[in-house]
Parts: C-alpha cells; structure tokens; sequence
C-alpha cells in the first residue's frame, strides 16, 4: 500500500509538473540537424517547414546572451575558430547541440510530447558554423539566404532591430579581420553612419565566411526565394536533406503560413511579391547601386539578379563567385 502511495505521489508531484513544462527529448547525440542564417532571412519560416510534421524538438535562438545566461560567451555574431576550446564555451555548444539546455525562451512548448530528433535554429552563429561543427561532426546544417536588400529593409523596419550594436561587435574582433582580410578592407570603405551601409557589410559578412568554409561543412543552401516562389521544385530537396518525410500537398500548405517571428504580420500566401521584391520600395536607386558595390569586394554582388531573382541554388553554385 505503501508502495503505491509512493508511486502515485512521484508521478503526481514530480513527473507531471515536468511534462506540463517541457517537451521530453529522447534523441540521441547525433539526431540533430541546425538551421542558420542572418535574422530576418526567413530562418524560423524555413524551420517550420522541416518541422511541420512536429518531428523535431525544436530549441529557439539558445545562444542569444540577453536571453540564455549560460551563452554569456557567446555576443551576437560571434566569430569563434576552429582552434577554440574555451571549456566554458565548448561544454555549452555541447549542451546545446545534445538538447541538454532547457528555458523559457528556447523552448517551443509541447507539454509531455516525446521527440527523437531535435532542430536547433539560431541567427547568431554564421561566423562559428565550422566550430559547432566539429564538436558534431556531421551534423547537417541548413543555412537560409536571403536577397540581401530584402534583409536590410526588413531590418529597418523594424524599430527594435538593434542593427547599431551588432555592428560594433562585428567590427571589434580583431581575429575576423585576420582571418578574413576582405571584411577589414570593405569596413574602411563603407560610411559606419548609414544604417544600410552598415547592414549590408554585416550581410555580406556573415555570408562570406559561412561560404569560404562550406567546402568542410555538411551544408544545405536554402535560398529564400526559391522555397518562395518555386516551393514545388525546392522545398522537397530540402525536406529530403533534413530526412523529413513529405507529402508536396501538406507542405503547399505550410508554406502559406506565417512564421512564429513573422513581426510584421505579414500573409506569406496573399504578399509574395512584397515578400520578394518590397525592397524596391523602400531604397533609392542610388542606395541599390551603393549596395552592390559594398557585395561586389566579397564577390557576393552577382548572387541576384538587377530583379532580385537568385542566381545561385546550390553551395556549388556560390563557388563560381567566391
């Protein structure tokens, strides 16, 4: 009697409380895929389309430091070496990667549902991507482009984008520059005063590095615009890369929904043409011409079209550029 007293109040008070707060992840250390890309590229969209079945525990931006204080380490767009291996760092990308962290701000709730595999989708680590990869070696890795003026206008319009700050940290590590001597001479060419001068340096960085390295990466290139506009022809090859199976009819249907960080409330299903080229709208021709000169010193200026269709598909494609 005893017994079952005992069974009947660890289940109440202890194995409830924790299924009514957290999903329950039973992956293993490798069933995890990661999903990248600059804030505002439609990461969190793309996301969600892998994960529309609810297959993946999903752990939100956990190394966003304002958020997460055990990613303390890690500032926004961090650039961190292969060579690395601060404890403190290494011992919390591991935790992050084998689904041990746990808070109210990467969590996508689903009390007590059980999950074998996990996504981790984060906007902060484009310039650590090789990093997190050796510490799970083959880990696949989506990496979300966008139209890099779609992305600065985005950026712009959204008053809370703390753009300013995020380019003081990216231009205050000095081993960036090192490593990467174009970032370093693009700076010196840009007026640090305009915000859009300053967004599209911080694009075409974090696009760069991510690009000279994919050679040693198990990347996926999902470009924003295809899965928009052609979501028939690349949305199953990106599915078929997470593993994810599919039926093209169900993923039409996700593909005409909002995403979770979709803050200016926009209907992906009635706005495609704002969504692809509303930047126009917003930029002078001046601005635009003044734009691909900054993405031409990284190479990166002929990834679009003068319409802003992409011209690239692949890491492959990306090659002919760089």
């Amino acid at each position: 009697m005893l017994k079952l007293l005992l069974h009947r109040y660890f289940l109440r008070y202890v194995i409830e409380p924790i299924k009514n707060l957290f999903p329950i992840d039973m992956g293993s250390k490798k069933s995890v895929i990661f999903v990248a890309g600059m804030g505002r590229s439609g990461t969190t969209w793309v996301g969600d389309l892998l994960n529309y079945q609810d297959h993946f525990r999903v752990i939100f931006e956990p190394f966003c430091a304002d958020k997460v204080t055990e990613a303390k380490g890690f500032s926004s767009t961090r650039y961190i070496r292969t060579q690395v291996n601060s404890p403190e760092l290494v011992n919390f990308a591991r935790n992050v990667l084998t689904g041990q962290i746990r808070s109210n701000w990467t969590e996508i709730k689903k009390p007590g549902k059980i999950y074998f595999r996990r996504m981790i989708k984060d906007i902060r680590c484009n310039l650590m991507l090789l990093w997190l990869n050796q510490l799970c070696i083959g880990m696949p890795i989506v990496f979300v482009v966008r139209n890099p003026f779609s992305v600065a206008a985005s950026w712009l319009q959204l008053k809370n984008f703390k753009e300013a700050s995020d380019f003081d940290i990216l231009r205050n590590q000095d081993r960036l520059f090192i490593d990467f001597p174009v970032i370093a001479n693009a700076l010196k060419m840009i007026d640090i005063n305009d915000p859009f001068e300053r967004i599209i340096w911080m694009w075409a960085v974090n696009h760069y590095v991510p690009f000279s390295q994919m050679d040693e990466l198990n990347f996926y290139l999902a470009v924003y615009e295809n899965l928009l506009l052609e979501s028939a022809l690349y949305a199953p090859c990106l599915l078929e890369f997470g593993c994810v199976d599919y039926s093209l009819e169900k993923v039409q249907s996700i593909l005409g929904k909002p995403s979770r960080a979709n803050f200016l409330k926009r209907d992906p299903s009635l706005e495609k043409e704002e969504l692809f080229n509303g930047w126009r709208k917003v930029f002078t021709a001046k601005q635009l011409k003044r734009g691909q000169t900054i993405l031409s010193v990284f190479g990166l200026a002929s990834l679009y079209d003068a319409d802003g269709y992409p011209l690239v598909a692949s890491f492959q494609d990306i090659k002919r550029y760089l």
